[in-house]
């Protein structure tokens, strides 16, 4: 193989390669991280629920409010949350107690147009089947998940490989775009020699 096409083969492989690591790797930490947050269930309270839990902080979002929005136009409504840790028991997998504590309220997710505020904390340090009762004085809706920062921490190697894949990409076009600029001037250079 002649040495031009080696280093184009060559250009193109890290090209190719990065974008796909890059791409690959911001789709995974987009669904890893977020995706699987926006898209857990809703309950209405009284409710007990067992949920499997990873290390981390997880939280009881409580629903505080509303957004409209349409073309050109974006309304939210949302108050604090009502939600004591006296209203949430949490048991561990080793059938024990786990403390819960006040949320501060500004973590939100938006579910549809319905805001949901971080209540209710508490900390899995030991992975596994957690049990989860929520009570409260009047009817609320709840999300029980994991912190953003814990979502985040759980799908930070996908962004770590993103970050690696796209500068990968970039030397690879870069390296293209040597080389053909290589083959050009070649090709003036045989053209104005005949």
């Amino acid at each position: 193989m002649p040495e031009s096409r080696r280093r184009k083969v060559a250009a193109l492989t890290l090209l190719i390669g990065g974008a796909v690591c890059g791409a690959a790797g911001l789709a995974l930490f987009l669904v890893t991280g977020f995706a699987a947050l926006l898209g857990s269930t809703v309950y209405e309270t009284p409710v007990h629920v067992v949920i499997d839990c990873k290390t981390g902080d997880y939280y009881v979002y409580q629903q505080t409010g509303s957004q409209v929005s349409g073309p050109g136009f974006s309304f939210s409504h949302s108050e604090l949350p009502t939600l004591t840790p006296q209203d949430v028991a949490v048991i561990g997998p080793g059938r024990e107690p786990v403390d819960t504590w006040s949320a501060s309220g500004a973590e939100r997710i938006t579910k549809g147009s319905e805001i949901y505020s971080n209540a209710v904390g508490f900390h899995v340090s030991i992975p596994g089947k957690y049990s989860v009762s929520v009570s409260s004085t009047s009817p609320t809706a709840v999300i029980i998940g994991p912190s953003l920062s814990t979502q985040f921490l759980a799908a930070a190697p996908w962004l770590i490989l993103s970050g690696v894949g796209w500068p990968i990409a970039i030397v690879g076009l870069v390296l293209l775009i040597i080389e053909s600029n290589r083959r050009q001037r070649t090709k003036r250079a045989l053209a104005t020699a005949t």
